[in-house]
């Protein structure tokens, strides 16, 4: 048998695809902690990051979606994203993604650095939320983001949809381009 060589891991690559689509990955509680996931490990998975604090979460590979919930104090970095984007219940997080939809429900002091090519939708009840240009760059970003059909030049994240209740008052949501 041959040895473990570049074609060895050129197989494991092309194979990702097919490796457990179904399963999605999850990063759960993970307290102060850096953890790097490349694409071996959740490529074309959907990934799921729920009750992380004061951590820094790195998941470069395509993804089908992205969900981060319930987080505080941590940074996420993900490759480009096939489908949704979605934060929920976070607080003081910072995320940095390529994604076909953003959507923000019920978070506050969070800043997302993304690339979109439909308008960000920012749910009524969201305070203090920044929405920046995507700013990432790591060695395959290019051949994800054709992955998955985000082309970076065609980039909505300054034009977010806001929702409002009925009152006109009780909106919060803020977005900006620069600071204030």
């Amino acid at each position: 048998a041959s040895g473990a060589g570049a074609g060895a891991s050129s197989v494991v690559r092309d194979q990702t695809r097919l490796a457990h689509p179904a399963r999605p990955l999850l990063l759960t509680r993970q307290v102060r902690q850096t953890v790097v996931k490349l694409e071996a490990e959740c490529a074309w998975r959907s990934a799921v990051v729920h009750r992380c604090h004061h951590s820094t979460l790195y998941l470069l590979a395509p993804l089908r979606s992205a969900t981060v919930r319930d987080c505080r104090g941590t940074t996420v970095v993900l490759g480009a994203v096939e489908r949704t984007l979605l934060l929920r219940n976070c607080r003081h997080v910072t995320v940095i993604a390529a994604a076909r939809r953003v959507s923000l429900v019920g978070c506050s002091d969070c800043t997302l650095y993304v690339c979109t090519s439909t308008r960000p939708l920012v749910a009524d009840g969201n305070v203090n939320i920044t929405l920046a240009p995507y700013n990432t760059h790591y060695p395959r970003v290019d051949a994800h983001l054709a992955s998955v059909g985000i082309a970076p030049r065609y980039n909505l994240w300054d034009a977010p949809a806001c929702t409002t209740s009925s009152s006109p008052s009780s909106s919060s949501s803020s977005s900006s381009s620069s600071s204030s």
